[in-house]
């Protein structure tokens, strides 16, 4: 059964239309499409601002995006980000990188969220074994400081994450910046769009349109955003279409 729901999310991944971002190609900032080597690529100077952003994120695009903690891990997924890849229809990338884990208050936060389509998707992956149901066994750390995010999905989630040294799926900027302070490995939304582009699983012109969905959604700080779009750059920059 898993394998069958499994394969049917993977074929609705469609790619979108061609969105490539034209205004970035007139200005000479990258190559044309589909131009990875050869003189043509090579007419094309290094950008002042692709420099500027490169040096600004690298550590993280350095970290995260080509971590081989990435690959078939653990994830512990919450009921923001679950919702808002669902939104965006990114949800199924998630199958190429994790086995996903999902608490029982983060399940009840997605139910109680309104969402129909999004908790009867949550559900369907759930009764097919996609999802992992499991709660921490352990309480709040002392050295965590003062309990955060008391009764909600979030807390679970981060606890479940550190016991099973897995990715916490957070995005929600709270909770998102809490786990990355404490040493946790956290991915957002946008972060999934980016690394799904980076290992050749999303073509770039759908990333781009993903990010352009999870703005239109209007759930999904404007920064993080920006950063997925930053990285997307960076990427066509380098020659990933």
């Amino acid at each position: 059964m898993a394998d069958r729901v499994a394969a049917a999310a993977l074929r609705e991944a469609a790619t979108p239309p061609l969105a490539v971002a034209a205004h970035w190609v007139s200005a000479g900032v990258f190559a044309q499409p589909g131009v990875r080597d050869g003189a043509a690529a090579r007419r094309v100077p290094p950008h002042p601002r692709i420099c500027r952003m490169a040096g600004r994120i690298d550590a993280w695009y350095i970290g995260i995006m080509q971590s081989d903690a990435f690959g078939d891990t653990s994830a512990v997924l919450d009921a923001s980000f679950w919702d808002v890849a669902f939104g965006a229809r990114v949800e199924v990338y998630l199958l190429r990188f994790f086995r996903l884990v999902g608490p029982r208050a983060v399940a009840r936060e997605i139910e109680a969220a309104g969402l129909a389509a999004s908790a009867e998707g949550f559900r369907t992956w759930r009764d097919a074994g996609l999802i992992q149901r499991a709660d921490p066994a352990g309480g709040w750390p002392a050295r965590w400081g003062p309990e955060r995010f008391a009764g909600k999905g979030e807390r679970d989630v981060l606890l479940l994450a550190r016991e099973r040294e897995a990715v916490a799926l957070i995005n929600e900027a709270p909770a998102r910046q809490f786990a990355a302070a404490h040493g946790l490995l956290v991915l957002d939304v946008p972060g999934l769009v980016a690394l799904a582009v980076d290992r050749g699983v999303m073509p770039w012109p759908a990333g781009w349109a993903a990010l352009d969905r999870l703005e239109e959604g209007n759930r999904t700080a404007r920064g993080l955003i920006n950063a997925g779009r930053e990285l997307l750059m960076i990427l066509y920059y380098k020659g990933v279409r």
